[in-house]
């Protein structure tokens, strides 16, 4: 266990800056950049689907092939729920967004003071970002940003016209799924294979 929970201890807070909610901010916001905020879309845009993917946490300059763990998105009429495992299947995070706001837990190794996760995360803005409409996240883009895309790529620019987030897709009869999500002002990258993708029911738990 100490051996697969070191690792992601210290890549994980790189990738998870930023998203700050309490039950008095029901409106959570993610860093765009070091300077920059946006309110995160409502829960329920996308399609109500069920995703199960590995996601590996690529840094520049690591001498290795990166950090993996799989992530588990459900999107229900009553909000979302993003799950992080280990790839032996441990719990490591719970992240729920629903209308009182995120509500987050983190597997006890990983709590507040150890080296732990922020109370929920940014790659679950980099989730939303890459899978709700388009529309939903341009109405809340700070004056001067912009979010355009074509079938295999969607791209986040700030004022200045350099790229921040780029997001690749692989594109198949079956849809659209994201493959590559480059964070290029935090500096590192999400590599996502789909492991398991289906609708959900309009209304239960899965």
């Amino acid at each position: 266990m100490t051996h697969l929970m070191m690792p992601l201890r210290r890549y994980l807070p790189l990738l998870l800056l930023g998203v700050l909610a309490c039950s008095a901010r029901p409106v959570p916001e993610a860093a765009l950049d070091r300077q920059t905020r946006v309110a995160l879309p409502a829960p329920w845009p996308a399609p109500l689907h069920y995703r199960q993917q590995l996601l590996t946490v690529a840094l520049p300059g690591s001498s290795h092939d990166g950090q993996s763990l799989m992530t588990v998105l459900t999107v229900q009429p009553q909000g979302l729920r993003l799950q992080g495992l280990t790839p032996l299947g441990v719990p490591l995070f719970r992240i729920d967004y629903d209308a009182a706001g995120i509500h987050s837990s983190t597997l006890p190794g990983l709590a507040p003071g150890v080296g732990a996760m922020p109370p929920a995360a940014q790659v679950l803005a980099d989730v939303m970002l890459a899978y709700w409409p388009l529309a939903s996240w341009q109405a809340r883009l700070p004056a001067g940003w912009s979010l355009t895309e074509t079938p295999d790529s969607r791209l986040l620019r700030n004022p200045a016209g350099e790229r921040v987030t780029e997001i690749n897709y692989v594109v198949s009869p079956q849809g659209r799924e994201p493959s590559r999500l480059t964070q290029h002002v935090f500096g590192y990258q999400l590599i996502l294979r789909t492991l398991a993708s289906r609708p959900t029911a309009s209304g239960g738990e899965e």
